[in-house]
């Protein structure tokens, strides 16, 4: 689904992740005894009891998916490879994942490895994951504790195991088709403490989702594998590997990452290389970085916002949980000079590339067209390079190629348009978030909705009212300044985002403006556009209108979430959502077209 993969489609798998984590957390947990891996290291990496338990899900009545139960049967051939005696399951319901369950925790009773695998939809509800079956009927959260697994189901069923070792792999953040029916909002799966001896590998990073794949395998499960089968590899490498491919595969949409308990080595395949282990089992157990200690490095560099306190941040740790943020602000604070905000700063001279629009940036006074209407700012003619070049980092195929864009003059909505704005058109509000009210932006408004609302507000006032095409979108989000960001290099100061906002929509306008006086263009809630989805800019108009042919079944929507990372909060970022589609995170702001 786009550069997204939607929270509550997520809800069974975007987004979906959810429970799948829960899954592996439940299942990390569930092998306490995995300690016993450090305390035997000698033992033999390709002998021994290897049991796992896998799953793979398609076949859902709501949000079926094509590639779970392909995974299953890659996943499955792997480990009988491997030595692993495999229990499988497809397409399985509540009672069959159950037993199997039950089963798998009496058959690693005293294992030296034991593997749970699951591919499919999952999700998180108010603090507890999920992992769906096959029929499951959710019509509501209240009905996940009789329709779906739950970690702490799981814990209780293995928890006694003993393994020695424990690999928990969960491919299951694909998108969630119930979102439209829950409440829960929270995105991928979270963070998980795990015991010694274990690993709880995701498909994905905290809060995101996976890609189904486009082939027969999903993209993590089908670079798994190959590193899986690599003689004398140790498992940390395994993942590692994977995650390096996954990530240059997907542009970087993609990032997996573990949870690691397990210290020193262990080689899943032995296979002729003995003398290799027998060093490995007797070095020093690898140091992991303190979460805490990297998340006040990464404090202390946002607080200086500095390009050297962000280079010092990435020296100390390049592959940590806040690197790729680090990186995406540092591309935002070097065009402007050393240091952002800061009064004896000097600032840098700006490149030599063109800017991305040729306008003089001069905020116009809001106006109102009725009193409960949004404000709206006019917004001057200009040009715009839309898009973003071969060199920005994350950047993805859909974002290109750049093109020179006429922009006429138009007024564009403030802020989202508000839960309190669409109540007073519309008469009753669709929103999942109550936490400020009438000051939220409106959300789980789907692009048929939108188009209802701005219909309604034109009649209301004799005025043109639409969605913004997306090049009047990126036009105002740039402001007519060089940076990836909309208008502004600190980007923390101006977007709610995955790292300031613990995933919550916020009232509108409490982050600063961008040069046109325009809020939260970046994060908050995703926004639609007008535009149809087409894969590249090959063909768009060039006038600054909305592009209305193409997979018109599909529209496009910009700037990133609360519940996304950094890295969405770049101006070029595109997703595309059915025009029916409904997300705790979606909602949408107003253009004027001027006459």
């Amino acid at each position: 689904m786009g550069y997204r993969l939607r929270v509550f489609i997520n809800f069974l798998s975007q987004r979906s992740f959810a429970i799948a984590s829960t899954f592996i957390l439940g299942l990390s947990l569930l092998l306490p005894a995995l300690s016993l891996a450090q305390a035997n290291p000698n033992t033999s990496p390709s002998t021994g009891k290897r049991v796992a338990l896998v799953i793979g899900n398609s076949a859902y009545a709501e949000g079926p998916l094509r590639n779970p139960v392909n995974d299953a049967r890659l996943m499955e051939r792997t480990l009988r490879e491997l030595g692993f005696q495999v229990a499988k399951l497809e397409n399985a319901n509540f009672q069959r994942m159950q037993r199997a369950l039950v089963a798998f925790g009496s058959r690693a009773q005293g294992a030296d490895v034991a593997l749970i695998f699951f591919a499919g939809h999952g999700m998180q509800a108010d603090g507890e994951n999920y992992l769906i079956p096959v029929g499951a009927r959710i019509d509501k959260e209240a009905d996940l504790a009789a329709e779906a697994l739950t970690s702490s189901a799981m814990l209780r069923q293995v928890e006694s195991s003993g393994a020695k070792v424990s690999l928990v792999v969960l491919d299951a953040c694909r998108n969630n088709p119930f979102q439209a029916k829950t409440r829960s909002s929270v995105r991928g799966l979270a963070r998980v403490d795990v015991p010694t001896g274990s690993i709880v590998a995701y498909a994905a990073q905290a809060n995101a989702v996976a890609d189904d794949g486009e082939g027969n395998n999903g993209l993590y499960t089908g670079h798994l594998v190959k590193f899986m089968r690599q003689p004398g590899m140790d498992i940390k490498q395994v993942f590692e590997q994977t995650a390096i491919a996954v990530e240059r595969d997907s542009k970087g949409r993609q990032r997996p990452r573990e949870d690691t308990g397990l210290r020193g080595n262990f080689v899943l395949n032995g296979k002729g290389v003995a003398q290799a282990s027998a060093l490995a089992s007797n070095a020093p157990p690898i140091p992991e970085s303190d979460p805490d200690e990297e998340r006040w490095a990464y404090e202390s560099a946002r607080k200086l916002a500095s390009v050297e306190s962000y280079e010092r941040f990435l020296t100390e740790f390049p592959d940590g949980n806040f690197s790729s943020n680090a990186r995406m602000v540092l591309l935002a604070l070097k065009p402007m000079g050393s240091r952002i905000g800061a009064a004896d700063s000097t600032p840098a001279p700006r490149p030599a590339a063109p800017a991305p629009s040729s306008v003089k940036v001069a905020a116009g006074a809001p106006i109102r067209d009725c009193p409960n209407c949004p404000q709206i700012v006019p917004i001057p003619a200009g040009t715009l390079q839309m898009g973003s070049p071969a060199t920005e980092p994350g950047r993805a195929e859909d974002e290109g190629p750049v093109r020179r864009v006429n922009i006429k003059a138009f007024h564009m909505g403030r802020t989202e348009v508000t839960q309190g704005q669409w109540r007073s058109v519309m008469g009753t509000s669709p929103s999942q978030s109550k936490a400020c009210g009438d000051e939220c932006p409106v959300e789980s408004i789907s692009w048929t909705d939108a188009q209802s609302y701005v219909k309604k507000l034109s009649d209301l006032t004799g005025k043109p009212y639409a969605l913004p095409s997306e090049a009047q979108w990126e036009y105002a989000c740039r402001a007519g300044q060089a940076l990836s960001g909309c208008g502004a290099a600190d980007i923390d100061a101006h977007a709610w985002f995955e790292a300031n906002s613990t995933r919550e929509v916020h009232r509108v306008a409490e982050k600063l403006p961008n040069p046109f006086g325009l809020y939260d263009l970046s994060g908050n809630v995703w926004e639609w556009t007008q535009d149809c989805w087409n894969p590249s800019y090959l063909g768009a108009p060039t006038d600054g209108s909305a592009w209305t042919s193409g997979d018109c079944s599909q529209r496009v929507s910009r700037g990133g979430s609360s519940a996304d990372s950094l890295a969405y909060m770049r101006a070029a970022v595109r997703d595309t959502d059915d025009l029916g589609k409904k997300f705790n995170f979606l909602g949408f702001r107003v253009v004027r077209l001027n006459p």
